[in-house]
């Protein structure tokens, strides 16, 4: 360079010099543009690509949501029961039916479970399990009724929550339950259903009817029928607890009795 730098005398020399210096200043200069031409492209495709990008993310997420929801997939595809049941019966008063959102399903299942209870008082649990995604199985489980409401020479179901079921029932066996009459109160049925639950089995057996005797005075009053021709009056609070000393009481009776219990115990032969 420093060759190149150093002018001599001659005119021509100089020239031919003068251009060759010009030259390579030029070429230069060209080389550092098109390199900041380059830095400039790139920026700007990395600017465009930062900006686009979060677009082009939230758009394909709303068509995937969008698509999801119109889809099959979302809907509730099949619901089968598994109980001992008449099958059409209960799928009729289901709450939910095939092609529902399965997003509103699943997350009211609370719902769905109370509102199936509702509809048929005899049911006594559901559970509801997913087969695959989409594929509803409800397991439901009944009450047994052990008791029966008597009315109008009528017998109509009854279960553990004091509820009766408006059909009236046929009862092969009346040795194995429990007759209930007189009651309109649920709470009470509940509660002489519970007090009944307490006995003992041999007990059970042996207790054939409660009649409600309310009175003013005593509005728990209820009298139990027994099949050994027996009769206890005493609260319906109270029967699991005085009705444990009625075997050592009977044993004294030499003929049918209504024995009282509700305070203390005395017996008086019926007539």
């Amino acid at each position: 360079m420093k060759e190149d730098q150093q002018f001599s005398n001659d005119p021509i020399e100089n020239e031919h010099l003068n251009k060759y210096i010009e030259k390579k200043v030029r070429k230069n200069s060209r080389l550092r543009v098109g390199r900041k031409n380059k830095e400039i492209k790139k920026y700007r495709r990395r600017l465009i690509f930062k900006t686009a990008l979060p677009l082009c993310l939230f758009f394909i997420i709303i068509a995937l949501i969008s698509g999801y929801f119109v889809s099959p997939y979302s809907k509730v595809k099949n619901i089968s029961i598994e109980a001992l049941q008449d099958q059409n019966q209960l799928k009729n008063n289901l709450p939910i039916q095939v092609g529902d959102s399965l997003m509103m399903v699943k997350l009211n299942e609370p719902k769905v479970i109370k509102l199936v209870k509702q509809n048929d008082i005899n049911v006594k649990n559901v559970k509801i399990n997913w087969k695959g995604h989409n594929e509803a199985i409800l397991k439901i489980k009944f009450y047994d009724f052990y008791a029966y409401f008597k009315h109008d020479g009528h017998y109509y179901p009854v279960n553990d929550r004091g509820e009766t079921v408006k059909q009236p029932a046929s009862i092969n066996n009346k040795k194995n339950v429990l007759i209930l009459q007189g009651f309109s109160n649920k709470k009470r049925i509940k509660t002489t259903l519970l007090q009944y639950e307490k006995l003992p089995n041999d007990l059970k057996a042996d207790v054939k009817e409660v009649k409600k005797e309310t009175t003013v005075d005593d509005p728990q009053k209820v009298k139990v029928y027994l099949n050994d021709g027996n009769q206890v009056v005493l609260q319906n609070d109270q029967l699991a607890k005085k009705m444990a000393y009625y075997p050592s009481i009977k044993t004294t009776l030499k003929r049918p009795s209504v024995v009282n219990m509700e305070y203390g115990a005395y017996a008086t032969p019926i007539k």
